[in-house]
């Protein structure tokens, strides 16, 4: 799905920009999924993505980091480009339906 690639894009590189150094996303919560990221010790609110997305969002995170198959949990990285900047993130996956966590990596 072309819009959940480019709706990760935007957030790997909204979070650059930004500065963040952990990018959330979180567990469901009703009719949304929960999204924020760390900037200066502070976290900040993306705004959320319908939950019926949280799936497609997950599987291209882990598309992205090359995740092995098997069970949870999961580690991986994620290498992303914005404005020719090159920046790399750490991915937690607990678990399919649990918070994974985007860590950016030190020196970035």
């Amino acid at each position: 799905m072309e819009d959940v690639k480019q709706f990760v894009q935007s957030i790997l590189a909204k979070a650059q920009k930004d500065d963040a150094t952990e990018v959330a996303i979180c567990a469901l919560d009703g009719d949304t999924t929960p999204m924020k990221e760390k900037v200066k010790g502070q976290w900040y609110d993306f705004k959320p993505p319908p939950a019926s997305l949280r799936t497609s969002i997950v599987a291209e995170l882990g598309l992205l980091a090359d995740l092995p198959e098997g069970p949870f949990p999961k580690e991986g990285t994620i290498e992303s480009v914005t404005d020719n900047v090159p920046s790399q993130w750490k991915l937690n996956a607990p678990a399919p339906e649990g918070e994974w966590m985007l860590t950016r990596s030190a020196g970035e």
